[in-house]
Order: structure tokens, then sequence, then C-alpha cells
């Protein structure tokens, strides 16, 4: 019994809550064609960043995010030179793997952010130099709410 409350033990080990960075880089997951846009992402994105970037619990969401990369890459190959497709009764329709590829940027999009792949997500505010600046109490500003009254 922890302070505060039971500890997560089985057999008197601790639990694994996929909160340590692994000690090596990551392996794709198993049965991954060698060739495959996914497995190419995976180990482009893995070699790109420290071995403690991602903790064990980041790898199913990077496993989606490549995959998401695979799915955009065959839609884009499926897809029409006119962008649209025409209906049966002739109406012309935005073409179907268009759609598939614009959900699948969303989604990775995302990820990448939950991943911490994209700038802003790695950065903070004290890092980018954008400290919290207090503005004057008897700023230029504060006249201009509550039809300038002065409500010292």
């Amino acid at each position: 019994m922890g302070d505060r409350g039971p500890q997560g033990e089985i057999g008197g080990k601790v639990l694994e809550l996929g909160l340590a960075p692994p000690k090596e880089r990551p392996k794709p997951p198993a049965g991954w064609v060698p060739d495959s846009v996914a497995r190419v992402t995976w180990e482009r994105i893995i070699n790109s960043v420290p071995v403690d970037h991602f903790r064990t619990a980041d790898l199913p969401l990077l496993e989606k995010y490549c995959i998401c990369e695979q799915i955009y890459y065959q839609a884009l190959e499926k897809l029409s030179e006119d962008l649209t497709i025409t209906t049966a009764k002739g109406y012309e329709l935005p073409d179907t793997f268009l759609t598939i590829m614009n959900k699948q940027i969303m989604l990775q999009t995302q990820l990448a952010t939950k991943l911490r792949l994209t700038p802003n997500s790695r950065i903070t505010n004290h890092q980018a130099g954008h400290g919290k600046e207090r503005v004057p109490k008897n700023s230029e500003r504060q006249r201009l709410m509550f039809g300038g009254r002065n409500l010292e």
C-alpha cells in the first residue's frame, strides 16, 4: 500500500504503464511488408528522433500514423486525373479517393501533434521566448473596456 492508495503490482513487480522511454529504437509491428509505405514511414520517423522521444504508450499512435500514410498513397494511385467522378444520373462529384486522401491528412495532422512530430508541439512558450508579459494596470487598453469606466 502506497501513501496514496494501493500500488499497481502483480507478483511483486510494479506495472509498466508505457510511460518509460524504451532503451532502444522500437521495431516496426510484425507482419508489415518490408518495402511498404507504412514500414518505410515508421523507420524514417523512428530514425529521425532521439531514442527516448517515444514512450511505449506512443507506439500504437505511431502505427496508426504510418497506416494513414499508406492509405493516403494507395488512394493517390487510384485517384482520377480530373479529380471528379460522374454519377449514373450525370452529376459530377469529388472523387472518392480525394475524400479519403483529405481524411488521412486530417488524421495524420492530429496524430503528428500527439506524437510531438510537429515543431509547435515540441517547443514550449518559454523556449520560443514568449514569456507571459503582464499588462500594466493603468494601460491604455484598460480604459477601452467597460465603456471607459475606471473599475479600480
